[in-house]
């Protein structure tokens, strides 16, 4: 299991390592400045990458997707899940 989960997280990453933490760079400074959550089309269209790509790049920055608001998405560090049933 965890050879195949390394195989695909693997071939996901970019032959072009500045661009990944261009990317990563990008998703942090938006979900860290503004609102606390960000709708998943509007970091699709910053980005220009698909929801797929978009998706993997916000886990792997440490940010959650909203339970109840739909495709928004935001930093864990801001939305901890311990606010889940309060504030989410």
């Amino acid at each position: 299991m965890a050879t195949t989960w390394l195989s695909a997280h693997l071939g996901r990453k970019s032959q072009h390592p500045k661009f990944d933490k261009a990317i990563e760079r990008l998703l942090t400074e938006m979900l860290n400045k503004g609102p606390k959550w960000r709708k998943l089309d509007t970091l699709i269209h910053v980005t220009g990458l698909s929801a797929e790509h978009t998706k993997e790049y916000l886990i792997e920055i440490g940010a959650r997707g909203s339970e109840t608001g739909g495709d928004r998405w935001g930093l864990i560090s801001r939305n901890p899940l311990s606010e889940i049933a309060t504030a989410d």
